[in-house]
């Protein structure tokens, strides 16, 4: 699948036996490629679901960042931000586009589409939702866009993808110089107990101590699974990570909102958000900032899903809770 420029490699979990069904296009998160939605591919068909899942920029068949796409992404001016998360939005909805269109798929235009992401796969979405009065899209392309997308759905979002502050106590190895990967994958793939998630006091949340049992996913994977799902992505992944994105990815996702708010996208009412209440610690925060950002635009824009027991990794530690969840949204 390819446009002028960019190319995408895609996975396809498979026609579901009936004539119409609803799809959903998955974009996953940072250092796990496409085989990290193989747990729920075969769930997909029994719920009347189809999963199409490509490889986001950078990883294995998709074209990788140009060098001043990557100069904007490390930059620390704001501007360059904006401008590297305006292209990309684009880019992802080229993307959606191209599938939609394909007919190696023939996705059927009467059902529903969904487009999810997960983890970093959030932002995204995101970035697709704010590009749509862009004066680059082509009148067909903002039609298409309008007429087949129902359901932008956030599974774990992360604060710092959404522009939330991060409490001055803390902590995340991912962000460190020379990160380590074990720690991370734990760290990551663990459960938490957060004493107050109540409150909506970051400080008081769980930040490294994960539980025993249930253990980290990480190591209770195969080896072989995780050789063939997992990349360092940090050079493309990493920096939306750090506080200099902090502004941009604020005003690019109240900028989303805000245009699912106005109608810009025709048959998206709600943003949908799913989360595991076991999860590491950077996912409250960014529900807690959905909220407000919100209220401020004066509207209930969010539908929130809580998987009991969640951690960060639900599509592939639970991924019936996230099947039904996913379901129940589209239907609605």
């Amino acid at each position: 699948m390819a446009d002028a420029k960019l190319q995408w490699f895609y996975t396809d979990s498979g026609h579901p036996d009936v004539d119409n069904y609803d799809t959903v296009i998955l974009i996953h998160g940072m250092n796990w490629n496409t085989s990290s939605f193989d747990t729920i591919y075969p769930l997909a068909a029994p719920a009347g679901l189809r999963f199409v899942a490509f490889n986001r920029r950078g990883y294995p068949g998709s074209t990788p960042y140009t060098a001043e796409e990557q100069a904007l992404l490390t930059s620390s001016d704001t501007t360059s931000h904006s401008l590297f998360y305006r292209k990309q939005g684009l880019a992802i909805a080229r993307a959606v586009l191209e599938i939609l269109a394909d007919p190696a798929l023939a996705l059927p235009e009467s059902g529903k589409v969904g487009v999810l992401g997960w983890s970093t796969g959030n932002w995204f979405v995101l970035a697709l939702l704010s590009i749509m009065d862009d004066p680059e899209l082509l009148p067909s392309e903002r039609d298409t866009l309008k007429s087949r997308i129902t359901h932008p759905i956030l599974l774990e979002p992360a604060s710092n993808h959404v522009g939330a502050y991060d409490p001055s106590n803390a902590y995340n190895p991912a962000a460190k110089p020379v990160p380590d990967a074990l720690a991370i994958g734990r760290w990551a793939t663990g459960y938490f107990e957060h004493p107050d998630p109540a409150s909506r006091d970051p400080t008081r949340l769980n930040f490294k101590h994960y539980l025993s049992d249930p253990s980290p996913l990480i190591d209770r994977l195969e080896p072989a699974y995780i050789a063939r799902t997992t990349l360092d992505a940090s050079a493309i992944d990493g920096p939306l990570l750090l506080s200099k994105w902090r502004e941009a990815n604020e005003r690019g996702t109240k900028e989303a909102l805000r245009k699912v708010k106005d109608g810009l996208w025709t048959r998206v009412k709600s943003v949908s958000v799913i989360w595991g209440d076991r999860t590491f610690w950077l996912t409250p925060p960014a529900l807690w900032a959905l909220e407000d950002y919100s209220k401020e635009l004066g509207g209930s824009l969010l539908e929130v899903k809580t998987v009991k027991g969640g951690n960060h990794f639900i599509p592939i530690d639970h991924p019936n809770e996230t099947i039904a969840f996913v379901k129940e949204i589209l239907s609605a």
